[in-house]
């Protein structure tokens, strides 16, 4: 049996939350990083003890920058970030600003925490923010940083289970999902309760719902109670529908007219979507809002209850996700639905009813380019 190492993260899905986090979220990374030092005190990775120490005096620099306690709070911040981080390393014997140098923090850095630390110091405030500042960038990524390694060990892992199938496995969920976008509707029940068993592994689901994304021009038009309930069997409605929305991207990005009957898809299974996290739920929310157009008001709808029903969401998280999905959904209903244009590609439109040159379409969409994406994107990254 192995040896078993506890962690202070519920799963990997968790991790790699905080992970995506680090450079977009930094409150919301810092107060999940305090709760698994609750978890588990002492036990913490030396590294995340770091980021603790680093991000409590960026934080503390935020919001209370003129504060007179703000001085000590950032400057007994970077004593620690730097001092716990290297301390792993001190048995090599090393000075100090070697060893930091190592995982990339610079040597100015490290000169003013031994300043701070050994003696008196006159240093302002703009210039502990950027020393923490250049303490947080080298611990989350530098390549010899921790958070960098562990996501990379992550993605190891997640490689490793994919290669785990064999050739004739990966050809067997190919052959199965061929037999089920072709199956007459008489066999159809007795075919997903055939495919529930095979994908009760998890590492099959992934492969399987990807072929069927790929197959989906020969799924019927109609989204019938039957088909979702056989992908409820299946457990593959959430990944069904990432799958699904990829292949919506790509047809966008390619240049051609997204297919209604995707659109109809996604749609329908996103009701089906039970307990997603927020990995999942940035992926949907960031190439719903690639592809803007007036269908995306009823993704958003569908979304808001996928997120109210999520038991895998923090009521923190489902607060900001709704959130964002009320200042997306003014975006969207601030478009003109006499002027439905594509925002990444040329095509003929009809404009008020009538017909217009192609770039006519582009004159007039001038102003809706830059409005509608960059204020989308800079409300989902907030």
């Amino acid at each position: 049996m192995g040896i078993v190492e506890q962690v202070a993260w519920c799963s990997k899905a968790e991790w790699l939350d905080v992970y995506s986090n680090l450079q977009r979220d930094r409150s919301a990374v810092l107060r999940r990083l305090q709760l698994w030092e609750q978890r588990i005190g002492a036990d913490l990775p030396v590294a995340i003890v770091a980021t603790i120490a680093a991000l409590t005096g960026l934080e503390e620099i935020r919001n209370n920058r003129d504060n007179q306690g703000t001085m000590f709070c950032a400057s007994g911040a970077l004593v620690q970030a730097v001092g716990v981080i290297t301390e792993r390393y001190r048995e090599a014997n090393l000075p100090i600003h070697v060893l930091a140098a190592e995982i990339g923090i610079p040597d100015w850095v490290t000169n003013l925490r031994h300043q701070i630390a050994h003696g008196p110091c006159q240093s302002s405030i703009e210039t502990l923010e950027d020393a923490l500042e250049a303490v947080y960038e080298a611990l989350t990524t530098d390549a010899k940083s921790y958070w960098v390694l562990q996501k990379e060990d992550y993605d190891k892992q997640k490689s490793e289970i994919k290669k785990r199938l064999s050739k004739d496995e990966e050809k067997a969920l190919k052959f199965l999902a061929r037999r089920i976008v072709e199956v007459d509707q008489e066999g159809l029940n007795s075919l997903f309760n055939e495919a529930a068993e095979i994908v009760a592994e998890e590492k099959y689901r992934q492969v399987l719902s990807e072929q069927l994304a790929r197959r989906y021009s020969s799924l019927p038009r109609i989204v019938t109670p039957i088909w979702r309930s056989g992908f409820k069997r299946m457990k593959i409605s959430n990944q069904l529908v990432l799958d699904l929305l990829r292949v919506l991207k790509l047809q966008d990005d390619c240049g051609r007219k997204p297919d209604k009957k995707l659109k109809e898809w996604i749609h329908a299974l996103l009701g089906d979507c039970k307990d997603v996290d927020s990995n999942w739920m940035k992926t949907v929310l960031e190439i719903i809002c690639e592809s803007l157009d007036e269908s995306s008001g009823g993704f958003i709808k569908a979304l808001e209850k996928v997120v109210e029903s999520s038991s895998r969401l923090e009521q923190r998280e489902k607060t900001f996700f709704l959130k964002k999905l009320i200042e997306i959904k003014r975006v969207f209903n601030a478009m003109s639905s006499q002027q439905k244009i594509s925002l990444f590609s040329k095509r003929r439109t009809v404009v008020s009813k009538e017909e217009i040159k192609e770039e006519d379409i582009w004159k007039t969409a001038e102003h809706l380019l830059p409005d509608t994406k960059e204020r989308v994107y800079k409300q989902l990254c907030q």
